[in-house]
């Protein structure tokens, strides 16, 4: 027998009151945009790009009035000109300022180290020096004042011997690209 309900079985389901107004604003401002995108779309291809076209064309036609005012040979003088101050600009910032070595060597030097020779090897970076101090106090201060400046990436001292009451030594250098560019 079948079973009777004293409800209607789509009564037991509560119904859930759902917000219709977001929807509706998030289409609303949604619309709002498609309308506005559209719009400045239209702004841009009516209005805006016919005036860049016309500007383009008036730049042109300037362009070919002023190079139509300058002869050909002074077009090629110009780009030889060009040229050769792009090729300068080039050779200067790669030339190698040597002066620059002995600003530096005037820091750095201990007030009691001369120096007797001075080597220079520029594609190696390296600054050879055979200097005189008065003890190993003051060559190991000139090592010191070697190892804390900014211009030197490293240095090997290659001899020190005493020789007439001063020491003689001879330092190898490894200067940074910035000292001699």
């Amino acid at each position: 027998m079948a079973q009777q309900f004293s409800q209607n079985p789509l009564n037991q389901y509560q119904s859930e009151d759902l917000a219709i107004g977001w929807p509706w604003r998030f289409f609303a401002i949604s619309f709002g945009i498609l309308v506005l995108s559209i719009g400045i779309y239209f702004a841009m291809t009516l209005y805006y790009e016919p005036l860049l076209n016309r500007r383009t064309e008036e730049a042109a036609a300037e362009f070919q009035k002023v190079s139509a005012g300058v002869s050909k040979e002074d077009q090629e003088k110009f780009t030889l000109f060009y040229s050769q101050i792009t090729n300068l600009k080039n050779l200067l910032a790669n030339h190698v300022i040597g002066s620059r070595v002995f600003v530096f060597l005037e820091k750095v030097t201990h007030p009691e180290v001369y120096y007797r020779d001075v080597n220079i090897r520029i594609s190696e970076r390296e600054l050879e020096l055979n200097g005189v101090s008065n003890s190993f106090t003051v060559l190991g201060e000139q090592l010191e004042a070697f190892n804390q400046a900014e211009e030197v990436d490293h240095y090997l001292v290659r001899q020190s011997q005493v020789e007439e009451g001063k020491v003689q030594f001879k330092v190898l250098l490894t200067l940074k690209n910035n000292l001699l560019k």
